[in-house]
């Protein structure tokens, strides 16, 4: 019964992280500047371009990089960015080997920014109209970073369930103070903490890892960070290259900081005993381990405003051992990056 009531607490915490994230009382209009790195996207920016065009605010510009896309992309960019005066277009013509991955694109975007809040998003995504507005909830004068919220469009259940587990394991932490982790595709950072950090350069080495290195930059340096589980960006489906995103999604255990690392291994340790535990224990241990599983999931579904479906009783006992696959295969797999 130990190690079952010590994930039982672990989920009640979690819980209570996760209902700490608020908005903030100091909520003000701001200004912002989307940044968005597109290499080799002529098939899915037309989508994002569109969305971008229906933001409703007063301050924003959009800039877009083409990161030495070997299409049309930036014929696309071009063409938009004579349409609308918000918006501008730059290429990087070589791919960078100090700034690896999309951080050469990002950082150039950066540099050409004018406004308070850089505003990350990815070419193969679709932003609501109140995009920005949602982010002026959840910015004080003092934040840094506020995490989004980034789930697939047109999910299977499944799927759906994994993205909105993946957001818990993003807020929970941050409403605790210790964050763990975000999405690129749905982060806004405030224009001088991003270079107060140095920018992307201490992980410009890595092929993936910028959000969540700029993440434990920013809180090591003491900025608060908040979590915005309003306006979800949308990225469209990646059924081609599912295994290689799956595998650089969940290759990034070396970049946690240790104590999210131990913890990592408890919870590893905790879903490979339990089914023994399980067999060999009485029926309180089930009942305990489900109830701190639907006080955590009620707890996420009440922040992100979703409603509970049966099968998320089946979800919840076969995610732990996809997480924990998927974890172990991008450690030990290559993947390739487009």
């Amino acid at each position: 019964m130990g190690i079952v009531s010590i994930f039982f607490a672990v989920m009640l915490i979690f819980a209570w992280g996760i209902l700490r994230n608020r908005k903030t009382k100091e909520s003000q209009p701001r200004s912002y500047s989307i940044l968005v790195s597109c290499r080799n996207e002529q098939k899915n920016i037309h989508s994002l371009l569109e969305s971008l065009s229906k933001i409703d605010y007063p301050d924003y510009e959009i800039i877009l990089v083409d990161d030495a896309s070997e299409d049309d992309t930036f014929s696309i960019l071009t063409d938009y960015c004579q349409k609308n005066d918000r918006a501008s277009c730059y290429r990087i013509e070589q791919k960078d080997e100090k700034l690896r991955g999309k951080k050469a694109a990002l950082t150039l975007a950066a540099r050409k920014a004018r406004k308070q809040i850089l505003l990350l998003t990815d070419a193969d995504c679709i932003v609501p109209f109140n995009w920005l507005q949602s982010y002026d909830k959840y910015f004080s004068d003092r934040t840094g970073m506020v995490v989004g919220f980034s789930p697939e469009l047109d999910a299977s259940e499944f799927r759906h369930f994994t993205q909105l587990a993946t957001a818990a394991v993003f807020a929970a932490p941050i409403g605790l103070g210790y964050p763990f982790s975000c999405t690129g595709r749905n982060l806004a950072i405030r224009r001088d903490t991003f270079f107060a950090v140095k920018g992307f350069e201490p992980d410009g080495h890595l092929e993936a890892g910028d959000d969540k290195g700029m993440l434990n930059r920013i809180h090591k340096a003491g900025y608060p960070i908040a979590y915005n589980p309003e306006a979800p960006v949308y990225t469209l489906p990646n059924r081609k290259g599912f295994i290689d995103q799956q595998l650089r999604r969940y290759s990034k255990f070396g970049q946690s900081r240790p104590g999210y690392q131990l913890l990592m291994l408890i919870i590893l340790a905790y879903f490979i005993i339990l089914p023994f535990k399980i067999i060999t224990g009485s029926i309180d241990v089930l009942v305990i381990h489900w109830l701190g599983l639907f006080i955590f999931w009620g707890a996420n579904l009440t922040l992100h405003r979703q409603r509970f479906v049966p099968s998320n009783l089946v979800y919840l006992l076969v995610y732990p051992y996809y997480l924990i696959y998927w974890s172990i295969m991008g450690i030990v797999r290559k993947w390739n990056w487009k």
